[in-house]
């Protein structure tokens, strides 16, 4: 009985799958008035079991740095280096450059207040549409001329002056007020931290209050809403976590 014998192309034999392109890198960029801290990461799959942290951090890089708040030229130099070379740690341990990244602000002038707005509500029903005029009706309360808002947390709803909600979405009514948390910088310290930045060789996508940073960090979902408190004790001031709310709409 004959065997059929299948001459295969060495080519093929050595052929394997194609690697999978690594994911996409992320950095956050933490500028304190001590030291610049770098972290680089990238979503892993094996932690999609944990939608609240799916990243796992592969890049380090820390640095000390004068507080680029305090406005001198030698200080805001000294920062931007700082901030390249913790970059440059982190990315050289992630393997792949930073291009981009999220920084934190808790420097001097960091604030929070409480702000209320309304708006008429145009349809039967309260959408998406209604509660972010909502919000942006309350935030016009705040001068604009010499801050940032850096985050903006609403804490609850008024439907026609009735009892608070945490979430109106489906609601009906003719009027919406809402009750927010607005965090604030000076603006002149929040451009002087883009332009370190810049400085250094990467762009800013987003700029958070360390503190806000810091809940997000410490705190799992189910901790956030039910009402947990994140002290960040630094050298020069201690904040209070504000993100740490007891609601539907915290994340």
């Amino acid at each position: 009985m004959g065997v059929a014998v299948l001459d295969f192309d060495d080519d093929f034999l050595r052929a394997e799958a194609p690697a999978r392109a690594p994911a996409p890198l992320v950095a956050a960029l933490d500028v304190g008035v001590s030291k610049t801290v770098c972290l680089a990461a990238r979503h892993d799959p094996v932690l999609d079991f944990h939608p609240g942290r799916p990243m796992r951090v592969s890049g380090v890089g820390v640095q000390t740095a004068p507080a680029v708040a305090s406005g001198k030229a030698a200080d805001f130099d000294g920062c931007a280096r700082a901030i390249r070379v913790a970059m440059d740690e982190a990315a050289f341990m992630a393997g792949a450059p930073i291009r981009r990244v999220t920084a934190t602000y808790s420097g001097p002038g960091l604030n929070a207040v409480i702000v209320h707005g309304g708006v008429r509500v145009r349809g039967k029903i309260i959408g998406h549409r209604e509660i972010e005029a909502a919000i942006a009706a309350a935030l016009q309360t705040q001068p604009k001329s010499d801050r940032t808002i850096l985050h903006a947390e609403p804490l609850r709803f008024f439907i026609d002056d009735g009892a608070p909600v945490d979430d109106p979405t489906g609601h009906s009514g003719r009027t919406l007020q809402v009750e927010v948390c607005a965090v604030s910088a000076p603006s002149q310290a929040i451009s002087a931290l883009k332009a370190c930045v810049r400085q250094a060789g990467a762009e800013v996508d987003e700029i958070v209050p360390g503190p806000s940073a810091a809940g997000f960090a410490a705190l799992t979902r189910d901790e956030r809403e039910a009402g947990a408190l994140v002290l960040d004790i630094r050298r020069r001031r201690h904040w209070h976590g504000g993100v740490c709310r007891r609601g539907a709409r915290a994340r």
